[in-house]
């Protein structure tokens, strides 16, 4: 979540995701914990929640603010320039933080994410960030309705089964689990396409492993059987998949799903059965391994149609190839396109983070 990690994991991926929270003093700090990242010597003098800091706070510890990443120049050409993505995930805060004013305020967090909403919302607009390469998400069941409230230009989504904010690991996911077994994959994907959804996050549990029959109903999956399902109900909207290992990738990639991945060390250039690593599918596409992979925003507009052409037979979608060129340019990709995202940036396996 730095801006070193954040610019290259732009770099080495079709794009990233990455944490924003809102500061005391309304400035837009990218981090992902609830309270300060640092050694707990350090925080002795600190408030004990992020958004009950101010921005020179969080700036003096050594994190870094939104406006500094939208000022880094190899950043911006990629997500200005050359069609790549960013996931923008808004944090809720703590119940007994300041900014949310106590357990039983839920509408006072739900006006704090509309504010960090809106103020995101402002600097990308600013920036010239095309709405094609972005999307806004949150657990938290009234994000889409945040976004309309705000003019709905631009694109966000909740992330199910929403995840309190408050808590260990271990106790969020107790209290994450009812709501995991008694949602199939399928029934989220309903609620997500009733609210407006136009993207669907999915929690790797439900495409892989034991954990995928825990829901009541009938389960997905990223090859056979469960992954003609999983197109027949999400009908051509795209899915960004998380927790993804590196065994993940190369299926979820074959089957029109997003990976966002945790592996950005550029010396994984292959896996484990030999077969090499591309991990800028959309931005740098190949159509044939022997010949030279030419960026999105090189290709002639016959050359992106082409590829256009090969992406809706393939994974079924369901614009009409005219739609598809018309919603996408040099600068941006069919929402659809399955791309490959680094985790906050370049993810925990990377020469950056080592």
């Amino acid at each position: 979540n730095s801006v070193s990690a954040l610019s290259q994991g732009m770099n080495t991926f079709d794009g990233v995701e990455m944490d924003l929270r809102l500061s005391k003093d309304g400035a837009v700090v990218i981090h992902h914990d609830r309270s300060p990242s640092v050694e707990q010597e350090n925080k002795a003098h600190l408030p004990r929640w992020v958004e009950d800091c101010t921005l020179d706070e969080m700036l003096e510890l050594g994190f870094s603010s939104f406006e500094d990443l939208l000022e880094n120049r190899s950043f911006m050409r990629r997500w200005l320039d050359e069609a790549a993505f960013a996931c923008l995930e808004l944090k809720v805060p703590h119940p007994t933080s300041e900014a949310a004013g106590g357990w039983f305020r839920s509408g006072r967090r739900s006006q704090h994410l509309k504010r960090l909403l809106e103020t995101s919302i402002k600097m990308i607009e600013a920036a010239g960030v095309d709405s094609n390469n972005t999307v806004f998400y949150a657990f938290h069941n009234d994000i889409s309705t945040i976004n309309q409230q705000l003019g709905g230009s631009w694109n966000a989504v909740s992330l199910r089964p929403v995840v309190p904010p408050f808590g260990s690991t271990r106790m969020q996911r107790f209290l994450t689990f009812p709501k995991f077994v008694s949602n199939s994959m399928f029934r989220l994907i309903r609620k997500q396409r009733r609210s407006g959804a136009s993207l669907l996050p999915i929690a790797m549990e439900y495409l892989d492993g034991w954990s995928r029959h825990l829901p009541l109903g009938r389960h997905a999956c990223y090859t056979g059987a469960g992954l003609d399902r999983l197109n027949q109900y999400r009908k051509g909207v795209p899915v960004i998949v998380w927790q993804v290992e590196d065994r993940h990738e190369q299926h979820l990639l074959a089957a029109g799903l997003t990976p966002l991945t945790d592996n950005a060390d550029p010396r994984s250039s292959t896996y484990a059965d030999g077969t090499s690593r591309w991990t800028r599918p959309a931005t740098q596409p190949i159509s044939d391994p022997t010949e030279q992979a030419v960026p999105w925003h090189q290709l002639s507009d016959g050359q992106r149609r082409e590829f256009m052409l090969g992406w809706r037979k393939r994974w079924n979608w369901i614009q009409e190839i005219d739609e598809l060129v018309a919603s996408s340019s040099p600068t941006s990709l069919p929402w659809q396109a399955a791309r490959m995202l680094g985790h906050r940036g370049c993810g925990k396996s990377s020469l950056l983070s080592r």
